[in-house]
């Protein structure tokens, strides 16, 4: 329970103004290539209104293959009686765009309406592909909130007004009839805390300054004594109506997350699986991998990533492979000693060896050693160009170190196959290839990933493998 007088949340105050102060740019922060990557450029609009290069640059032209992936997760969810929910938090370049720098206002390739439009769109196609999607931004439209209102100026995440704003949109869906007399009062503390990101950690890393963190109006909802049970993984009682798997815009309860608000607005038990940087693939993940994977069947399984790491234009490519069972027992595996640096483990004629050139082939890689996942599958092709195939579940404790990895249309161009581990390594690794071919025989203990970047695809692969 939060300590404090309780009060009831009230929308029109739960959000972060602006400081007035500008940041004191230093020249290097001025340039791309002071960044890890330049989409993590960071950019000043109005006074105190941040921006990363990739929230402006970010795009909802999507390959059909996405949307086939989510018809067939969703597919797979609704014969278990449960439905799919996918909340993508509105992009930053939407939520604040009349706070752009105005530079990239009158160069950006598309204008406010056609932001808003782009992602009305994504949300369109996803509810097209079987899911429910709520709309957030009608739920500030209805409740006069302004789109930057939900978002936070100095800080990724959306406010407490827009976490109160998803929660009402999915109640609106999953349970109207608490609404009908309009939306329930919610009760609890409201407290001031430290953003736990800020946009300005990157320029003081980069100018040596000490810009402060912003401080949030944070709001911790009252405990339901009716629901509490329900939303822990190892207790009982309760029946949990709603998992969510996600990322820290769900995961950081007392900042940012929707989870209180939801129970609170829905009355239905909400299970929060979601981690803070584990992008919308490890959340997801470790709930599989637990054992209450196959005996909690909720009604809802909520979903949530943000439109700045969606698949990239290859996704559909590795698609026809995707959905695949384990290599049989005919096909030997083979073992070897980890060693430092690049460890050769498939060679060409190892490929040609199980399948044409014209079918798919998978790879399967797993290790007795727990530590075994952070590296990176290289396919080295014969032009002397490579593809990285990059795995790391450190996020994911309780995930197995088994994994499948299905090689690319052109594998018959591959000259061999080397893994190199991030992490020095004892213990050995085995290896298995085999043809791609069938529906997926059911081992819950793999984790299955396309040659592509496209995590949907492989979240599609473990629904497939483990709910048949």
């Amino acid at each position: 329970m939060p300590v404090g007088p309780l009060q009831t949340f009230d929308p029109r105050t739960a959000f972060t103004s602006a400081n007035p102060q500008r940041y004191p740019f230093c020249p290097a922060a001025l340039q791309p290539n002071s960044y890890a990557e330049p989409d993590k450029q960071v950019l000043e609009g109005d006074a105190g209104w941040f921006f990363l290069q990739g929230e402006i640059d970010w795009d909802a032209a999507l390959s059909p293959g996405f949307f086939g992936d989510v018809r067939r997760i969703a597919d797979t969810l609704a014969k278990r009686g449960t439905k799919l929910i996918v909340l993508i938090p509105p992009p930053r370049s939407v939520l604040g765009y009349t706070h752009l720098p105005p530079l990239v206002k009158q160069t950006s390739a598309r204008q406010q309406d056609g932001q808003l439009r782009g992602y009305l769109a994504l949300l369109d196609r996803i509810r097209l592909s079987g899911a429910i999607v709520p709309d957030v931004l009608g739920e500030a439209r209805r409740y006069n909130l302004s789109f930057d209102q939900i978002g936070s100026p100095a800080e990724p995440h959306w406010s407490p007004a827009g976490s109160w704003a998803a929660a009402l949109a999915i109640t609106r869906q999953i349970a109207p009839e608490r609404l009908k007399q309009g939306e329930p009062a919610v009760r609890g503390t409201r407290v001031a805390e430290v953003s736990g990101a800020s946009y300005t950690d990157a320029l003081n890393k980069i100018c040596k300054t000490k810009w402060p963190r912003q401080t949030i109006p944070a709001f911790l909802v009252a405990e339901d004594s009716a629901l509490a049970g329900g939303g822990d993984l190892l207790g009982g009682g309760a029946e949990t109506h709603i998992v969510l798997v996600g990322t820290s815009f769900t995961a950081q309860t007392e900042r940012y997350s929707f989870a209180p608000f939801l129970e609170a607005l829905s009355g239905r038990s909400v299970m929060n699986l979601a981690i803070s940087g584990g992008g919308p693939l490890t959340s997801f993940d470790q709930y599989a991998r637990s054992p209450e994977f196959n005996t909690l069947k909720p009604k809802y399984l909520i979903w949530e990533f943000t439109a700045s790491n969606l698949p990239d234009d290859n996704f559909a490519a590795g698609r026809s492979a995707l959905l695949r069972s384990s290599c049989s027992a005919s096909y030997r595996p083979t073992k070897a000693a980890f060693r430092p640096g690049m460890n050769s483990i498939a060679s060409a004629a190892d490929i040609a060896r199980v399948a044409p050139d014209d079918e798919a082939v998978q790879l399967q890689l797993s290790s007795e050693n727990p530590a075994f996942r952070n590296f990176v599958i290289q396919l080295n092709y014969v032009d002397g160009h490579q593809k990285a195939i990059k795995m790391d579940t450190r996020r994911a404790p309780t995930a197995s170190t088994s994994y499948t990895i299905v090689l690319p249309d052109d594998h018959a161009l591959i000259s061999d196959i080397s893994l190199i581990n991030v992490d020095p390594l004892t213990g050995s690794v085995s290896t298995q290839l085999c043809p791609a071919g069938g529906e997926p025989g059911g081992s819950a203990s793999t984790t299955t990933a396309s040659s592509q970047s496209g995590w949907l695809g492989r979240v599609a692969a473990w629904f497939k493998s483990f709910w048949g």
